[in-house]
């Protein structure tokens, strides 16, 4: 009797312990230290992007003073956008800022949490997928994808059918999401709408 009384109390202590378990990881904050986590996450993909740039581009964002002569850039890595090329395309023209895109476009978080996307299928297959249409340089402080700084600079740049993942220092995202969040956006620019230029 003893030992089965034993074998009762350790059953119940271990269920405690994993009670207790369960609890302290259920209350651990996925977005604790998230202005330093998202700082050295970026300060590692600028690293990455310089050292590979036949991979990665990097442009500093459209609005700001570009970088001195001969000085390729600033050191401050939140004013400028690092673009790993997926697929290069065959357009010849970059968007000016007041044209407009068509794209698909899935934009995620550093912790892999999904902002918006303009397609459920694990790729874009443009086949299935109606392209959103965005005006390049629309940076109004909306929760809309295109009112990023960032995501406007990218679009001058890219051509049609450009695929570019897209890495946004929080300081060139919009406002509609969490404080000092860079914004991760897979961009696949499948049409460059130009405005009338005359």
């Amino acid at each position: 009797m003893n030992k089965n009384f034993y074998l009762i109390i350790l059953f119940i202590l271990g269920g405690l312990g994993l009670f207790t378990a369960c609890e302290e990881t259920e209350g651990v904050d996925e977005y604790a230290n998230w202005k330093e986590r998202n700082d050295a996450f970026i300060d590692s993909i600028a690293r990455v992007a310089r050292n590979n740039p036949e991979e990665w581009k990097i442009y500093k964002a459209f609005n700001l003073p570009p970088d001195e002569e001969g000085k390729e850039y600033s050191g401050d890595v939140s004013q400028y956008i690092y673009a790993y090329v997926i697929n290069e395309g065959d357009g010849n023209i970059s968007p000016l800022a007041t044209d407009s895109v068509r794209i698909n476009y899935r934009a995620l978080l550093i912790n892999d949490e999904l902002i918006k996307q303009s397609y459920t299928l694990d790729e874009p297959d443009r086949n299935f997928v109606v392209p959103a249409k965005f005006v390049v340089a629309n940076v109004s402080a909306s929760v809309d994808i295109n009112s990023s700084l960032g995501l406007s600079t990218a679009f001058m740049h890219m051509k049609q059918n450009d695929r570019w993942k897209v890495y946004i220092p929080f300081e060139l995202t919009f406002s509609g999401i969490r404080s000092y969040s860079n914004l991760i956006v897979d961009v696949d620019l499948v049409e460059v709408l130009l405005l009338n230029h005359d």
